[in-house]
């Protein structure tokens, strides 16, 4: 059996795994209750992969730092996506700085994104770089890299947060179905006994397989098959970037440029009307623009999604059972994606709706978007108490800065935003036929 020091690893290991036997760490990983409730079942050689990708980038004696789960965690996700893959925990620090409670609930996220940032650093790891930290790079440079690449990271449960040579995958130290309820207490109330039951099943890998692949895209993509809805999607997206960007000609790009700077010599105190100008100028419709973000968003996502639910199945956590009716959602993870777009609408992760983008031309897909997400508005309106949809209506007209991104830009038809809301509130009570 190859042990660890023949594979390279000189570092100390994790205090219960210092017997330096691969075999021992394959077992350590398998019968660690909270690694395989994230990643379902996996086969010891992914640990030893897992070893060995992120030997080779340099911080495998840093992952071996931390503890034994996040180190587990770290070696299966790495061998999944081939690409090193730093998994930690979401957690507040010990009371060593003596913050009082007060500060710490109000600054929670900061809090522990600051502590993220810094066990990487003293990990010696800099998500940031394409190589490894070495001993003339600044510990303090590092630390403001990694705070970098953490910053605007601020999710309620898990995220991601990729580098050129690493990636960081901070996952929610409790169970989603734990969670969910005292801290989105009406997303759960929108869904039904038996998806509950199955989010207990599937909603811990669903979410960590998600983030990995957030941490590799190309990988997910080409690994998903040919006639998976989502990657067909972005593939497809892609070659039209592709073309239009080989159709780009330099000297349009720089009479825009020349058109900004004369914009901003004339608005010097208003920069957002110079770009405005520039891209009238140019002949783009902002609308179109923020539209095509979300739009591209969305298929990011839904690849992601499509990627994990790959994961989950092949891992044993859950097999997709396939209902007779065609205008139902049969994925539990699809049905909690509708519950969290009436709660918290935001077109960017209305991952559900792909079935009825797929094979669309782009434009209609924004259509779409702008349609489903007014009667996804209206939904909450029906289902959520009045005070919670005042508040989520106020938020949106005095954010745009924070909620702008995920609202469609197009003007949505009324009859088509009715037919949507008809369909969640019916699809709400369907839950005993899946």
């Amino acid at each position: 059996m190859l042990t660890l020091t023949a594979l390279g690893f000189f570092g100390v290991p994790p205090a219960s795994a210092n017997e330096g036997n691969l075999t021992k760490w394959e077992k350590h990983c398998a019968n660690s209750t909270f690694v395989t409730q994230r990643t379902g079942r996996f086969h010891t050689g992914e640990i030893e992969k897992g070893m060995r990708v992120l030997h080779q980038s340099g911080i495998l004696n840093s992952v071996m730092s931390f503890g034994n789960q996040e180190a587990c965690l770290s070696f299966v996700a790495s061998a999944a996506v081939e690409f090193p893959v730093v998994v930690l925990e979401k957690r507040l620090p010990k009371d060593d700085k003596q913050w009082s409670q007060a500060v710490v609930n109000r600054l929670s996220d900061f809090v522990v994104r600051e502590l993220i940032a810094e066990r990487l650093t003293e990990a010696e790891i800099n998500i940031r770089q394409p190589v490894p930290l070495t001993k003339k790079t600044q510990k303090r440079r590092t630390l403001s890299d990694n705070r970098a690449v953490l910053f605007g990271t601020n999710q309620d449960r898990s995220y991601s947060a990729a580098g050129p040579g690493a990636c960081l995958v901070a996952t929610h130290p409790t169970s989603m179905t734990s969670d969910l309820p005292t801290q989105n207490p009406y997303v759960w109330s929108l869904i039904g006994d038996s998806e509950k039951e199955s989010l207990a099943q599937i909603g811990d890998p669903m979410e960590f397989w998600h983030e990995v692949a957030h941490c590799q895209p190309e990988y997910a993509l080409n690994d998903l098959a040919a006639n998976d809805g989502s990657a067909s999607e972005m593939k497809s997206w892609a070659t039209r970037r592709n073309k239009e960007a080989q159709a780009c000609r330099p000297e349009v790009g720089d009479a825009l440029l020349s058109q900004m700077h004369s914009q901003l010599e004339s608005h010097s105190d208003n920069p957002t009307k110079a770009l405005n100008n520039t891209l009238k100028a140019g002949g783009f419709n902002k609308g179109d623009m923020q539209d095509y973000h979300t739009h591209w968003r969305l298929l990011f996502e839904a690849l992601s999604d499509a990627w994990a639910k790959k994961q989950v199945e092949a891992r044993g956590v859950y097999s997709a059972r396939h209902c007779g009716a065609d205008q139902l959602l049969p994925h539990p993870w699809d049905r909690l994606r509708l519950a969290w777009s009436i709660r918290e609408p935001d077109a960017r992760y209305m991952t559900w709706l792909m079935p009825w983008v797929e094979g669309y031309p782009e434009t209609t897909q924004y259509q779409v978007l702008a349609d489903a997400y007014e009667g996804m508005i209206r939904t909450a309106e029906d289902l959520l108490p009045k005070a919670v949809y005042l508040q989520m209506i106020t938020e949106r007209e005095s954010r745009p800065d924070l909620y702008g991104l995920g609202t469609p830009k197009r003007e949505p038809d009324n009859a088509r935003a009715e037919s949507w809301r008809q369909w969640a509130n019916h699809h709400r009570t369907m839950d005993s036929l899946l």
